[in-house]
């Protein structure tokens, strides 16, 4: 009896030591393979890992470089080994950014305290993130607060985040996004593709006006299906609002459907960087980006498509599709913005309240011009639709019918 006590109290002893060890074994297994996935991304790479095994715990540490060497993240990780399958292995991960990176979130979120990431590792490879990026002020909401799934065996994540406030004060003109929700799911199909699903779903966005009151989107929803393949991007989206107001001019509902392919993403990031500057920065980067980025941009082949595009008001609707498409570049192409515009085949479709059109050019005449009276803005709008509508009209590109624009134009690249 005493033997068979003695065996039973030794077959307990080992498996409290053994599974946790065994158990760490598999968290590191897992672990490097999750590392390893992320850093597959377009968006990183990885400078080093390190692991260093308990029987109980684990530490590890990694090093990453964000895109175009813009930033380094340094994860510092506490892993509990748990005792699978009872008891799935936690890791706590403390998210260290470098200055660059500090200071671009701080733009983007406000000030900000160390990211926070609590992971479990399951038996059945699934890992599951708590994802915290809180405030100085522990009494305010997180910056970030986010819960997602990653389902190893596919490569899949799927989660969605909380985001109170978001903006871009340094554009001309800042966009703060309020209360934001974010669903997403994402999956690596190889070491250079991957897919993405998201819907934004944000309470307002308001966009700071120069010369008028502020413009604001209420309850703006956008859907969006992405694809990357090397530098290459195909995204096609959906952006509904159902109300939103720019300056005194009120819209009931706006509704767009696009689709872009071929899009090099790393030119576009490019681009939209300069447009993040002011006016006067942007006056003199933009002929030179053109310059360099317009022929490898247009190489691809890219096309822009506005599947349906639709303004509503009480003014009066817009509906119409616009759709780009670039030619094949050839060598002998000189390369200049002319020459790469011959290159362009265009169809665009539009129909437009001339009420609706005199109520948007309102907003952006005061826009450009600044302060006006009601009887300088009506003159401004005259002259307008004299210096840019009529010629059009004059080529048969516009005709004015009971009170609509209607658009239509088809262009063939040069041959």
């Amino acid at each position: 009896m005493r033997t068979v006590l003695f065996l039973g109290v030794g077959f307990l002893l080992l498996l409290g030591v053994g599974i946790p060890y065994v158990t760490g074994v598999f968290a590191e297994q897992q672990f490097t393979q999750l590392y390893q996935q992320w850093t597959q991304s377009p968006f990183v790479s990885s400078q080093d890992s390190q692991h260093q095994r308990g029987w109980l715990n684990s530490t590890a540490s990694s090093h990453m470089l964000w895109q175009k060497n813009q930033g380094q993240v340094e994860l510092q990780h506490q892993i509990d080994h748990g005792l699978l399958p009872l008891k799935a292995v936690n890791i706590n991960t403390v998210v260290g950014l470098n200055e660059v990176l500090q200071q671009q979130l701080q733009t983007y979120l406000g000030d900000v305290g160390t990211p926070l990431v609590q992971t479990q590792i399951t038996a059945a490879r699934q890992v599951l993130f708590n994802l915290v990026v809180p405030r100085p002020d522990e009494n305010q909401l997180p910056a970030v607060q986010g819960q997602f799934t990653a389902h190893m065996a596919t490569q899949q994540v799927e989660g969605q985040l909380s985001v109170p406030l978001w903006q871009i004060p340094q554009s001309a003109y800042p966009v703060r996004s309020l209360n934001a929700q974010i669903q997403v799911q994402g999956q690596m199909l190889d070491e250079e593709t991957f897919k993405a699903q998201a819907q934004v779903q944000p309470e307002q966005v308001q966009v700071a006006l120069q010369h008028q009151a502020d413009a604001e989107l209420q309850a703006p929803e956008l859907k969006l299906d992405i694809q990357i393949q090397g530098d290459l991007l195909n995204v096609e989206g959906r952006l509904l609002v159902p109300q939103l107001q720019a300056g005194e001019q009120q819209f009931e509902r706006l509704e767009l459907t696009f689709h872009g392919q071929q899009l090099d993403w790393r030119i576009v990031q490019e681009l939209l960087d300069i447009l993040k500057k002011p006016a006067l920065q942007q006056r003199f980067m933009l002929p030179m980006f053109m310059l360099r980025q317009a022929k490898p941009f247009l190489s691809h082949q890219p096309s822009l498509h506005f599947k349906s595009l639709a303004l509503h008001s009480s003014e009066g609707d817009l509906s119409g599709h616009v759709h780009l498409q670039v030619n094949p570049v050839s060598d002998d192409n000189p390369g200049n913005i002319t020459a790469l515009l011959q290159l362009l085949q265009s169809d665009i479709k539009l129909d437009m309240n001339k009420t609706l059109v005199e109520q948007i050019l309102k907003v952006w005449l005061l826009e450009m011009q600044g302060e006006m009276t009601a009887g300088q803005l009506e003159q401004a709008i005259e002259a307008w639709l004299q210096e840019y509508v009529t010629p059009l009209e004059q080529r048969g590109w516009v005709r004015l019918e009971d009170g609509v624009y209607r658009v239509q134009f088809t262009s063939t690249p040069a041959s």
